[in-house]
């Protein structure tokens, strides 16, 4: 969300492409993480159909998020309003999901 603040705040042309670095290098490190993730808590049985899930699921709503991202322009928004938006989504996410975490943490 961070990444897409930026790009929606951003009119220089150095700073969008900043933003677009910290966007890739934050997406690598994700799904670098939640791949070490799954490998260390899928049973061996079952490792190649979590991990197959995993790659629909990411492609899928990356997918969405293209969608979305180009029929909100052709509504009449502009690039930095789409940025903002998806911005928006990701933070809410990453919310929904920090309280989430929060009280499963908890509830041990």
């Amino acid at each position: 969300s961070f990444s897409f603040a930026g790009m929606g705040s951003s009119s220089s042309f150095h700073g969008i492409c900043f933003f677009t670095v910290v966007r890739g290098a934050a997406t690598g490190t994700l799904i670098i993480n939640a791949s070490l993730l799954l490998q260390k808590i899928t049973r061996k049985d079952m490792y190649g159909r979590v991990l197959s899930v995993d790659l629909m699921l990411t492609t899928f709503f990356s997918t969405v998020s293209a969608f979305a991202g180009g029929a909100l322009e052709d509504m009449g928004k502009t690039p930095e309003d789409v940025s903002l938006a998806m911005a928006f989504i990701g933070f809410s996410i990453f919310i929904a999901w920090g309280y989430y975490f929060i009280r499963e943490r908890d509830s041990f």
